[in-house]
């Protein structure tokens, strides 16, 4: 068995490059869920093929259940490598 050994430089930048794609998603989120949408979510995180979003309130929560099917459609051809089925919502107030 090989043990690979990085440097602390190394370390840092493949975190610093962790980073980059969550702000990607950041950025894009208006284009995925539309302006008007994206003024009352925001984007949390993915897991296992689950989009997760945070909304502003349950009108927000069900906006993004209506516009599931858009959504998903969206981020799949934006982002094809981190294919997305489904979508879960959090109400925050």
């Amino acid at each position: 068995m090989k043990i690979e050994v990085k440097t602390i430089s190394e370390l840092v930048n493949d975190y610093v490059k962790g980073l980059d794609d969550v702000k990607n998603y950041h950025s894009v989120w208006p284009d995925i869920a539309g302006e008007q949408l994206a003024r009352l979510t925001d984007f949390d995180r993915i897991e296992n093929g689950v989009l997760y979003v945070k909304a502003k309130g349950s009108a927000a929560s069900n906006l993004v259940v209506l516009r599931k099917r858009s959504i998903i459609y969206a981020f799949n051809r934006m982002f094809p490598e981190d294919k997305v089925s489904s979508i879960k919502v959090e109400v925050v107030y």
